[in-house]
């Protein structure tokens, strides 16, 4: 069963909250959705990005588009719904050992995917993948991060956990409402420190969301990691 995971990572940036809005648009029945967008710091010319998303088991990932993207890094997708047999089990866990709170799930058995973006060059070889967040490297209380997923029925996830490993401690607060079909879910920093991070789960979109690329190598060399890990 796959997880959300939320991962420590100690690196600082900056923005505020606004509503959760932008260029993503369901077709009538929800059957399709489109997300287009301009990817800030696209240095790889003329090349595609395909849109996965993730299952449990061979092959782990199922092709849902490929896009072209630009040599100033424009993309537009069309996406259909995931096939129901695919989906896996929402849950959501900080990861630590020592945990208290709870965090709840309405309904317990929801199902889900998450949507990935792939960057492929010349050669057709992946070198990256692109997401949507509010900062180039550097993390600091009001950064965060905008993930899209699709759910097969309405759901809320709420509540507070906090849990701690042996050098540090994760808060996570979450108040998020879901429809039926593809939507996006935030992340936001509250706060950070060496040795604590308190983040929040919303609805909530945090301020001048923007698309980035990032390496494979840049993920290799921790310099950059998804906060979930789907």
């Amino acid at each position: 069963m796959k997880k959300l995971l939320i991962f420590i990572i100690i690196i600082t940036g900056a923005a505020y909250l606004n509503s959760c809005t932008d260029n993503i648009t369901n077709s009538t029945g929800t059957d399709v959705f489109k997300v287009s967008g301009k990817v800030e710091n696209w240095t790889n010319g003329n090349n595609k990005i395909v849109a996965v998303y993730n299952i449990s088991g061979y092959p782990f990932k199922i092709g849902l588009d490929t896009a072209a993207i630009s040599n100033e890094g424009n993309f537009e997708f069309e996406i259909k719904n995931p096939l129901t047999e695919n989906l896996d089990t929402l849950t959501i866990s900080t990861g630590g050992s020592q945990c208290e709170g709870l965090i709840s799930i309405n309904p317990a058995e929801t199902k889900y995917t998450s949507l990935v973006l792939e960057a492929y060059n010349a050669e057709d070889s992946l070198i990256g993948y692109i997401e949507k967040r509010n900062f180039e490297t550097q993390l600091m209380p009001g950064a965060g991060f905008v993930y899209y997923i699709y759910i097969e029925n309405n759901v809320s996830i709420t509540g507070t956990e906090i849990c701690s490993n042996i050098t540090d401690t994760t808060a996570l607060n979450c108040n998020f409402t879901g429809n039926k079909g593809w939507q996006k879910i935030c992340e936001s920093i509250d706060d950070i420190t060496p040795t604590r991070i308190t983040c929040s789960i919303s609805n909530l979109e945090p301020s001048n969301t923007k698309w980035y690329f990032y390496s494979l190598l840049d993920a290799k060399n921790s310099k950059h990691v998804n906060r979930f890990r789907f």
